[in-house]
């Protein structure tokens, strides 16, 4: 067809551009403002949805918050007049065998209260609910030295002494709030110290209070945490995850937001509020975590959306299908010219692009394509050089990937702070070390060693100095072993050595040397005076599971060495086994 009898006069005046014709369709503008409208709605009904959602969680934290200070506020007022009564200071004075019946009546009334005592100033206990720890010395623990001084409230603990005593072997362990008052005789001189264990459960309690059933049917969670980020109720796998959200409450006047789920599989609503005690009662800084999963909190604002969406989506269709009919008559040319640049792919007898006539786009890009053709020979060449230059590239990023990679496969099995074995490469190595000694009948055994005092190290020096105390007793435990062995770090200042083709006399010399270079070593007593450790052996036997039997042997014993006054090597066996039940 001639350019005449296409309405092209070759020569005249050239027609409107493809793009101000497109520009000019209704349709074009009816899509932007459908799209706009449907994403306003949508984040608006979004953000109304979160604002409430988050004030409801704001306000069950804050109803938990409220509850847990208020709890302890009437548990700290009655030790504080328990501790103030004349017939405990007339007890303590006069007639002990008075004050056990006293004190079992609080806690006959109060269930809480998991244990009540009385220590004397030197630490020995007078008298206990259920005669637990009596004559037994408490002066090591932080309750009785508080309560010496004042008034004392100690956060969420464990205690091994009262979880054997008061827990079945194999229960969750227990965890405890400590309140202590002095007992005062009448010129105000301290006599005794009146201490109390809240069992922690109660707080569960007042979780379940606060959220109903209608609460945790829509899939509303609470958690509380020290200010450290450690949680003291809640999902314990969760504890290293919390940290982040305190961050973002930390110093900063909010009460709820959207963040990525504890368990990193969604995110989730939160409501915040932190405890800040009671009248007389002082707090202890608890923060309290309200949260929902978006998922379930956004429903009602995304079935809004959807709506607001299908609707947008009738309209749009409507707009689009007037759109195609238009714009087809527009892009005909262009449909010719692709036509034609196919042929030039597929035949080889053309080798030149037609002018297409049409809008002045397609005409210029009729243009470009004929420009174009005449310098794909060069084009080709320059290309081929550019892949090879690529390729080349990609080997040797591929060779520096390749021992990247191994680097990090070495610090993911070691403990960057001492270099030592971490706990997860020490467990994987240990279990082929124990499927060896199986096959071939050697012998294996475990050594648990943990620094004494190491607490006292970090609240005196600081935990800069702590650190150094710990790679300095790795090092000298790496010393101390033979190459074969193997030495990890299981966290704090607790380390575990696995002595391959050794017994349990071998472990116990081992742990006897470890423990005399540290005793001795000059490093160490540069560093934080005399440290010393405490070390517990056992024995790989025949038909143990795994090697985290011997380890549990092992830590039987060294907690007996710690029992019997540490700085001492304890191998395990019958009195460990007591000690443990």
């Amino acid at each position: 067809m001639a350019p005449a009898e296409r309405g092209i006069a070759p020569g005249g005046p050239r027609r409107l551009s493809l793009r101000l014709q497109v520009t000019l369709l209704a349709a074009g503008v009816l899509l932007a403002l459908v799209g706009a409208m449907t994403l306003g709605s949508t984040l608006l009904g979004r953000d109304n949805t979160r604002k409430l959602v988050g004030d409801n969680l704001g306000q069950l934290a804050q109803s938990m918050v409220i509850r847990l200070d208020y709890g302890m506020f009437e548990r700290y007022r009655e030790i504080a007049l328990l501790a103030g009564l004349d017939t405990m200071r007339d007890g303590v004075a006069g007639n002990h065998a008075s004050l056990r019946p006293q004190l079992e009546r609080l806690q006959q009334t109060l269930p809480e209260y998991a244990w009540i005592g009385i220590a004397k100033p030197d630490g020995n206990v007078i008298a206990a609910t259920g005669g637990l720890l009596e004559r037994n010395s408490v002066a090591e623990r932080p309750w009785f030295g508080g309560g010496l001084k004042g008034p004392f409230v100690g956060d969420v603990h464990g205690t091994v002494l009262l979880q054997a005593l008061l827990a079945p072997s194999g229960r969750e362990p227990l965890r405890f709030v400590d309140v202590a008052f002095p007992i005062l005789d009448e010129s105000g001189k301290t006599i005794a110290v009146l201490g109390a264990q809240l069992s922690w459960t109660w707080a569960q309690d007042v979780r379940e209070a606060v959220i109903g059933p209608a609460e945790r049917d829509a899939g509303v969670k609470a958690a509380v945490l020290r200010e450290d980020g450690s949680v003291l109720l809640g999902d314990g796998a969760f504890t290293s995850q919390w940290r982040p959200y305190l961050q973002l409450v930390d110093g900063k006047a909010r009460t709820h937001f959207e963040a990525p789920s504890p368990d990193r599989t969604d995110r989730a609503v939160f409501g915040f509020a932190q405890t800040r005690g009671h009248r007389s009662y002082p707090g202890l800084g608890w923060k309290v975590f309200a949260y929902q999963s978006t998922s379930i909190a956004y429903a009602p604002s995304q079935r809004l959306a959807l709506l607001i969406s299908i609707m947008g989506l009738i309209i749009s269709l409507f707009g689009l299908a007037i759109l195609w009919w238009t714009a087809s008559r527009l892009t005909r040319p262009i449909h010719e010219l692709a036509k034609n640049a196919r042929a030039l792919g597929r035949d080889p007898y053309v080798t030149m692009v037609s002018v297409v006539g049409g809008s002045s786009e397609t005409i210029d890009l009729s243009m470009a394509l004929r420009s174009l053709v005449r310098r794909i020979g060069g084009a080709e060449q320059k290309l081929a050089e550019a892949n090879r230059h690529i390729e080349e590239e990609i080997t040797d990023r591929t060779r520096g990937m390749t021992e990247d990679i191994e680097r990090l496969k070495r610090e993911a099995s070691t403990d960057p702070l001492t270099g030592v074995l971490n706990r997860r490469a020490f467990l994987e190595n240990a279990a082929d070390d124990l499927a060896y000694a199986r096959r071939y009948e050697h012998t294996l055994a475990v050594a648990a060693i943990d620094i004494d005092h190491f607490k006292q190290i970090n609240d005196r020096l600081g935990h800069a100095k702590g650190d150094e105390a710990i790679r300095a007793v790795a090092t000298l435990a790496q010393a101390a072993a033979r190459e074969t062995d193997r030495v990890a770090r299981f966290g704090g200042e607790e380390f575990v050595v696995l002595l391959r083709e050794g017994d349990l006399d071998a472990a116990f010399a081992f742990g006897e040397r470890v423990r005399t270079m540290v005793q001795k070593d000059d490093v160490l007593r540069e560093l934080a005076g005399v440290v010393t450790v405490s070390v517990g052996c056992a024995q790989v036997q025949p038909g143990e599971a795994d090697i985290q039997v011997a380890i549990d042997h092992a830590d039987q014993a060294l907690y007996e060495a710690k029992r019997s006054g540490r700085n001492r090597v304890k191998r395990y066996g019958l009195r460990a086994l007591r000690v443990a039940g």
